[in-house]
């Protein structure tokens, strides 16, 4: 009798081992999936192309297809004076052109059904265009 109760509790608890075992692979894959978006959005953006007083709709066309996870832009920041310490940003373009600096903020979530934490990162685009009088040479920027 005991031999069996042991036996029970020897079998209840690799089976929950294996649950334990296998849920945390689970979370582990998909933070690692997070975290490869994060990368990939990164350098999306920095290939994009900068755009004076951009929008959300300007930046979300670098944004890769979703997968087990979705990126969304959440906002798109300015920089109100390019001289001033510390930086300070806002929601509304301070004019055309702007002071050549965004903040660009990025959600990545899991999509529905999967487990997954939320991230939330903030990318600063910056005008890479040559002041006017500078000598610039094809395919370089400043």
């Amino acid at each position: 009798m005991v031999a069996v109760a042991v036996l029970g509790l020897t079998l209840v608890g690799t089976v929950a081992g294996t649950v334990a075992l296998s849920t945390a692979t689970v979370l582990n894959m998909n933070q690692v999936q997070a975290g490869l978006l994060v990368t990939d959005v990164s350098e999306r953006l920095e290939r994009a192309v900068y755009v004076n007083c951009a929008t959300i709709a300007t930046y979300s066309s670098a944004l890769p297809a979703a997968t087990a996870y979705t990126a969304t832009i959440v906002s798109v920041e300015y920089l109100v004076n390019k001289s001033a310490d510390p930086q300070v940003f806002q929601s509304t373009c301070p004019g055309t052109p702007d002071q050549g600096m965004q903040r660009v903020t990025v959600r990545v979530s899991p999509t529905s059904g999967n487990v997954g934490r939320k991230e939330l990162v903030s990318f600063y685009m910056r005008q890479s265009a040559c002041p006017t009088p500078w000598p610039t040479v094809a395919g370089q920027t400043c």
